[in-house]
């Protein structure tokens, strides 16, 4: 009988599961008339049979609390309760982050825009300024979305980090259906395409922003010249 209520399928100590929990549990001469069908003299033999249908000896039937694992110690250490949720923040998260960049790169060219025909619409009366305004609008624009980006993509670089991290767990699961959960999870988060795309923009923003600064600064530079030469010319160009 101890063999019967024993459970030696675990990786502890002697084979025992700290696992499983009690589920239900039986007589061995109840299970004997509950299975009596296959359970009969010609089949186990008569000494067994009328010792079984005797028995007053339990027999338990175990049921697991958690996702059966290999015995290493990092695969018994996972747990989807202590992985999951903070992968789908990241998640979540990242698509907060996209939303927002969205939103403040429409609006900022839409102003950028509107003050672009505004400036057009003045005609001969545009002055410099005016046109120096759009110009540092625009490159500001782009410095604060190529900053914005290097925030949410080291932010993104935790989540791969994390997603990584529970995608490698599910060759420690022995459980096939529960192993599938992991790897459709993993299709799920997959968020290479964003980060491949968000270094694509970064690199665009930091292009614009550099050679806005240098043209700026060398349009700055020749009308500083300009401005020289027609001092020293009395005003006449």
């Amino acid at each position: 009988m101890n063999v019967l209520n024993g459970n030696f399928g675990g990786c502890d100590a002697l084979g025992a599961d700290s696992r499983s929990a009690t589920a239900d549990f039986n007589r061995v001469s109840g299970w004997v008339t509950d299975n009596g069908d296959k359970l009969t003299i010609p089949s186990v033999g008569n000494p067994l049979y009328a010792s079984l249908s005797t028995s007053t000896e339990q027999v338990f039937l175990n049921a697991r609390y958690q996702v059966p694992t290999k015995c290493s110690a990092a695969c018994r250490g996972f747990r989807f309760g202590s992985t999951l949720p903070g992968l789908t923040a990241g998640v979540l998260s990242t698509y907060s982050s996209i939303l927002t960049l969205a939103w403040l790169g429409g609006l900022g060219a839409f102003v950028c825009l509107v003050y672009l025909i505004f400036v057009v619409l003045q005609g001969p009366k545009a002055t410099q300024n005016m046109y120096l305004y759009l110009y540092v609008l625009t490159l500001s624009l782009c410095f604060v979305l190529w900053v914005m980006l290097c925030v949410y993509l080291s932010r993104l670089g935790d989540v791969q980090a994390g997603r990584a991290a529970f995608m490698a767990n599910a060759d420690c699961i022995t459980d096939k259906t529960w192993a599938s959960v992991v790897t459709s999870v993993g299709a799920a988060t997959d968020l290479g395409s964003v980060w491949a795309w968000m270094i694509v923009f970064m690199i665009f923003f930091l292009l614009c922003t550099l050679v806005g600064v240098c043209v700026l600064c060398h349009v700055m530079k020749k009308l500083a010249q300009c401005g020289t030469w027609r001092a020293q010319h009395g005003g006449v160009y």
